[in-house]
């Protein structure tokens, strides 16, 4: 439904292009992500299970779709943009001691959805500023018989990005933007559920375990590649 809803803004900014000041956005990202505690619980996990035939990786990487409507003028541009950004992590064969079956495979899921308001000023080069509002959801299932997993932990909260630009080609329809970016989140982000079966696989035997450490702060370096769809300021 919101992904309908922005398409529908977009589709309608596009149609302004008349004036010569609104583009459509869309792009790719991808960032470098900072998630220390459920890395750590990641790592725990395969110290535990050390005989698995396939450990959890660290979550390092996000990639994401971006699309949005920017207004272009002689200072700089406002921007509205959203972004949809995934990460997956598998564990199998998991188990604790050489002669026990193993159990997998097990997925851990990361997503963000991200609406950002944004700010900049300059032509050939740009330095901006954003205000963002992100949803988080961690989820961890497994269909295996033996372990029928399927829990989720949502958050959400205030952020802000500072990032840099150059347009790198520009002409009356269409420009290219590389965007290099900071983001950070302003309070922890929780996550009880995943945490806490983190801790206590394989034996699965503690559901509705208190997670004592189960919140992180995310805060991101990406490189956004964006398309410009409309003119650009002279």
């Amino acid at each position: 439904m919101k992904l309908r809803l922005i398409l529908g803004l977009i589709g309608s900014l596009a149609a302004l292009q008349v004036l010569g000041q609104w583009q459509a956005v869309a792009g790719y990202d991808i960032a470098g992500i900072q998630i220390p505690t459920l890395n750590r619980q990641l790592d725990g996990f395969n110290v535990k299970n050390s005989f698995s035939a396939e450990p959890f990786k660290k979550l390092r990487i996000l990639h994401s779709l971006v699309i949005g409507a920017r207004y272009q003028h002689n200072l700089g541009a406002l921007e509205l943009l959203y972004q949809r950004g995934f990460s997956r992590r598998s564990a199998d064969g998991v188990r604790e001691v050489d002669s026990q079956a193993g159990v997998g495979p097990i997925d851990m899921f990361y997503n963000t959805n991200t609406i950002s308001a944004a700010m900049d000023w300059g032509k050939e080069f740009v330095v901006g500023i954003s205000l963002d509002y992100t949803f988080f959801k961690y989820k961890i299932t497994s269909d295996d018989s033996s372990v029928l997993l399927d829990l989720t932990d949502e958050d959400q909260g205030w952020g802000s990005k500072i990032y840099l630009a150059w347009h790198l080609a520009k002409s009356e329809k269409v420009s290219f933007t590389v965007r290099p970016y900071y983001r950070w989140i302003w309070r922890d982000i929780y996550f009880q559920n995943v945490g806490s079966i983190l801790t206590d696989l394989p034996e699965l035997s503690c559901f509705d375990c208190y997670c004592s450490d189960c919140f992180d702060r995310p805060h991101t370096f990406g490189l956004s590649i964006f398309i410009h769809n409309g003119r650009t300021a002279r």
